[in-house]
């Protein structure tokens, strides 16, 4: 996997200028960038899933293209790429190179970035061939976040609908916001969280409320598994991303050798839950 070649230099910097460096230095930062690229990658893989699977529905393929983009995977690319090394981060902000939300966010920057370099034909291939074994596998993906998989839970097991996250707060500067959402069901709050952008906070979120709807789900899937395939499930260590204090672990679970949810936290209990969670929202089991 390689970087694109860029024309104009400055904008390729500009990609990888986080906040922290841009506020101390006085020069502009990759949030814009991050902004169109999320908007280009999101059309790419809903334009590559369109083509390869000709009867899935707009739910279904809502959905996958949620896994596909989801900040696990884009995390993952931006390292393959490199990108977290060569990363302009503010002095007292060089931990956060290893953060996977600042990994995933280079990304969607990078991808910006060269849209403005070398056009929407140029990028949308490049894209492309990122993404497109992502796609061919689409089917074969579990829920790898919490926002995901509360999707899936609400929509097995009330009626169809979806969660909504309503914005509860905004607190501080605007180079270091703590936001605070919470996500409702039918009208009533399941959970709330934190973060320093609008996507950990809604992660949080949907965390809670999974904990809410399947308080021990470790144990659930454990008694699920032994009833209906006389065996216990076995969790498997997929990866371990960063460094602390970002140290992520990601976690499969599997059944019979056959995987049923990925999970992630930032301990291997927390990436186990989050697994098992995954795996009842699979197999649809209600709390």
């Amino acid at each position: 996997m390689d970087l694109p070649n860029f024309k104009d230099e400055k904008l390729f910097q500009k990609a990888l200028t986080h906040s922290s460096y841009a506020k101390e230095y006085g020069v502009p930062d990759n949030e814009r960038l991050e902004f169109l690229g999320d908007s280009i990658i999101e059309f790419v893989v809903r334009d590559l899933l369109f083509i390869k699977y000709p009867t899935m529905d707009e739910g279904e393929m809502s959905k996958r293209s949620d896994l596909i983009v989801d900040q696990s995977q884009l995390a993952a690319i931006s390292v393959k790429l490199g990108l977290p090394k060569q990363l302009r981060l503010g002095s007292g902000s060089q931990a956060e190179r290893e953060n996977p939300s600042v990994q995933s966010d280079a990304f969607e920057a990078l991808i910006g970035a060269y849209y403005l370099d070398a056009g929407i034909i140029a990028v949308c291939e490049y894209a492309k061939t990122i993404f497109r074994p992502l796609v061919n596998r689409a089917l074969d993906l579990a829920p790898t976040d919490p926002v995901s998989a509360l999707q899936e839970y609400v929509q097995a097991n009330f009626g169809g609908q979806l969660p909504e996250y309503r914005e509860l707060s905004a607190i501080g500067p605007d180079h270091a916001k703590t936001f605070e959402i919470a996500v409702y069901i039918n009208q009533e709050c399941y959970g709330t969280g934190q973060g320093n952008s609008k996507k950990e906070a809604r992660k949080q979120a949907a965390s809670n409320a999974l904990y809410r709807l399947q308080p021990d789900p470790v144990s659930k899937l454990q008694e699920y598994a032994q009833a209906h395939f006389g065996q216990l499930p076995e969790y498997r260590d997929v990866s371990l991303q960063g460094n602390p204090p970002h140290q992520i672990f990601a976690i499969e679970v599997l059944i019979q050798g056959k995987g049923y949810g990925l999970g992630e936290g930032k301990n291997k209990k927390e990436a186990r839950k989050q697994a098992a969670l995954a795996a009842l929202c699979h197999f649809k089991i209600k709390s």
